[in-house]
């Protein structure tokens, strides 16, 4: 069974700024309509060098933020000016397409009359990731692309990993108070057992897509089952919790780097 996927990114409508002559990037500007926000976000999908960037503007409680995927090496790098910081991980292909598949998609709406998407009716997906190193100076095997983002806003650059599917959330701000008392995983709770690290969030970027399954030929026209998904991403910190510890408050020793125990 063929499977399509169809990108909207936070978007009700589609304008092109059409192909670069020779260069295989194809422009696009969308006007956003998200709850009363209205803004325009930018994407570049590139053929030839298998790159796609996003650049999402500034609304509601969503950072902006200037987002670049390289296929090839499967990276992508997301430069966030409100932070001066800019992080690098996986691509999540499960839920982005290719440049081509890109360019597909937007093709297929336009053909189809298909121009907007209600975020009321998306299922949304939320994906929290965190610092998971120190920053990385060497930019070598990042490609000329990934590269030249990351030298163009000359922010320091982060490794990032994603908080698997059972992480443990706790509610609450990332705390200011730098003396807060610090507890390690060999201080003992009331219980006995030992604190754990627990998860909260802070900075956010999200992103509308818009999945569609082949269903065959209905009418002498193909027929596809097209699905909206909500993608929120959120920037995630650690702290030390006991089993009986939910919110920031109680917990202690909050690092917005993953701890390495």
């Amino acid at each position: 069974m063929r499977a399509m996927i169809f990108v909207l990114l936070c978007s009700l409508f589609i304008v092109s700024h059409g192909r670069r002559p020779g260069s295989g990037v194809l422009d696009y500007d969308i006007n956003v309509i998200e709850g009363k926000a209205r803004f325009l976000q930018r994407i570049q999908s590139n053929i030839y060098d298998n790159v796609v960037y996003y650049h999402n503007p500034k609304h509601n409680d969503i950072s902006e933020t200037h987002m670049m995927q390289d296929f090839t090496r499967g990276l992508q790098i997301s430069c966030w000016p409100e932070l001066h910081q800019c992080f690098i991980g996986d691509i999540d292909k499960t839920l982005y397409p290719d440049p081509g598949t890109t360019i597909q998609s937007i093709g297929h709406m336009w053909s189809k009359g298909i121009n907007s998407m209600n975020g009321d009716n998306a299922h949304t997906t939320h994906k929290y990731w965190i610092v998971n190193g120190t920053e990385i100076t060497d930019f070598v095997h990042l490609g000329s692309h990934l590269r030249d983002l990351v030298t163009k806003f000359n922010y320091p650059l982060f490794p990032i990993s994603y908080l698997p599917s059972n992480a443990e959330f706790i509610t609450g701000n990332f705390p200011t108070n730098t003396h807060k008392r610090q507890m390690t995983n060999t201080a003992t709770c009331s219980d006995g057992s030992f604190p754990s690290p627990k998860y909260g969030w802070t900075n956010g970027r999200c992103d509308y897509l818009n999945f569609c399954k082949y269903i065959g030929v209905v009418g002498g026209h193909e027929k596809y089952d097209c699905g909206n998904n909500h993608v929120v991403g959120r920037q995630a910190f650690t702290c030390f919790c006991c089993p009986n510890q939910h919110t920031v408050k109680t917990c202690t020793d909050c690092r917005q780097q993953q701890f390495h125990t």
